[in-house]
């Protein structure tokens, strides 16, 4: 009887102490793509039924093959709670590693994993990793697949394992200039905006570029203008955030959009393209509610993988508002000839008194020169002039304000 005892205590406390492999989870976000340059997080659960602490390197490889050569290859050494890459040939960097939670980043030929941004959490058999990583312009273009990997004390392994395939490397769009980058714009006129966007990875990967012209990043009294390639439709935007019509116009169209504060012309927009860009030549007019901002115009684009360029400002626009008139003082009355007579007149502008350029007070039976009494001061010149029968300003050179001589 001492025999099967002593198999049995062997199998209990010896050959089945570390019998498991490890495994991989999921990977997620079940992302489609991966924006080149910009910096992602990818989470991933790495589990040993042995126990957590059995549990000694994990994993992971973004590439178009199971290859370090041109990827990007993230590594976390629990036995020495340290972060690592590999390089093209394979070799661990920096080789005596990074801590966890360091302030700092590792860099390989085609990728970057920020030490710090990069999170472990730990169960009794299992670590979550959700690495913080950026990639480099070398992984630009690929159709690749989310490897992951987990080794153990004993040499067990998973094996790489494809968590997520299909996913395309692209580059994120740009945006380029706008023309006239400033200006002062009256309400009810029509303008011109023209805006270059563009993508490295081909223009047809553009989907949605916008122009938003606001005091803030706000659709609320905006002219928000779109053209989505995919459909090669104009929209706009509401104040609501909602396009504008839901079906689009296609471009040349005899018609417009309009909205609370602005209208779009979709005959006057013109679209061209070239290999990586896309410039539209937005037409469009200001309404009231945009009377007196200070705006920005905004760039923004979009891709077919979701990869967007965020909000930039590339320019200045003041919507004007038109000047006022206040009372005339005296506002009725007789006045004899050839007597001095002074009439006062409030002249107002809601963007300031400085936008103000001339006022003018006509004294006639009707709006014409002739036989009138037309006077006409400038501010810009701080000059002043009378208008003759013929509508001709005189003297041409103006009299300065305050100078002892008249006008006739």
């Amino acid at each position: 009887m001492l025999v099967p005892i002593l198999v049995l205590l062997i199998a209990a406390s010896g050959g089945g102490a570390f019998c498991a492999a490890p495994t991989v989870g999921a990977v997620t976000p079940a992302v489609s793509s991966l924006a080149v340059g910009e910096w992602l997080t990818l989470t991933c659960t790495y589990s040993d039924t042995d126990g957590m602490s059995n549990l000694y390197m994990c994993s992971l490889l973004i590439n178009n093959a199971v290859s370090n050569v041109g990827a990007a290859h993230l590594v976390y050494s629990q036995n020495t709670n340290k972060f690592y890459m590999k390089n093209d040939a394979g070799t661990l960097i920096p080789a005596s590693g990074v801590v966890r939670g360091s302030a700092t980043m590792i860099e390989s030929q085609n990728a970057f994993l920020d030490c710090k941004a990069t999170t472990v959490a730990f169960t009794s058999t299992s670590i979550t990793i959700a690495w913080r990583f950026k990639l480099k312009s070398s992984m630009a273009g690929k159709t690749c697949s989310v490897y992951a990997k987990a080794d153990d004390d004993t040499a067990a392994s998973s094996g790489w394992q494809a968590k997520l395939t299909g996913v395309y490397t692209n580059r994120p769009p740009t945006v380029g200039s706008v023309t006239p980058s400033s200006g002062l714009y009256p309400l009810n006129s029509w303008f011109t905006f023209t805006c270059a966007y563009g993508d490295a990875d081909g223009v047809a990967n553009l989907w949605l570029v916008n122009l938003l012209i606001n005091n803030g990043i706000s659709n609320s009294g905006a002219c928000h203008v779109a053209y989505s390639q995919n459909t090669n439709k104009l929209f706009m935007k509401n104040d609501a955030g909602t396009l504008v019509p839901a079906a689009g116009v296609t471009p040349g169209t005899a018609t417009t959009i309009e909205t609370e504060s602005a209208i779009l012309d979709c005959a006057g927009t013109t679209i061209s393209t070239s290999a990586n860009s896309i410039i539209v030549n937005w037409r469009v007019r200001f309404k009231a509610p945009m009377t007196g901002k200070s705006c920005n115009l905004y760039l923004q684009a979009a891709d077919d993988y979701g990869a967007a360029r965020s909000w930039l400002s590339m320019g200045t626009a003041r919507i004007n508002a038109p000047p006022g008139l206040g009372p005339v003082s005296p506002s009725t009355g007789i006045s004899p000839v050839d007597e001095w007579k002074t009439l006062t007149s409030t002249h107002t502008d809601p963007n300031g008194a400085t936008n103000l350029a001339l006022c003018s007070m006509l004294v006639n039976n009707q709006i014409s020169n002739t036989g009138a009494c037309h006077v006409v001061y400038s501010q810009n010149t701080n000059k002043l002039y009378m208008k003759n029968a013929a509508g001709t300003l005189s003297p041409a050179g103006g009299v300065v304000l305050g100078t002892a001589t008249t006008i006739e």
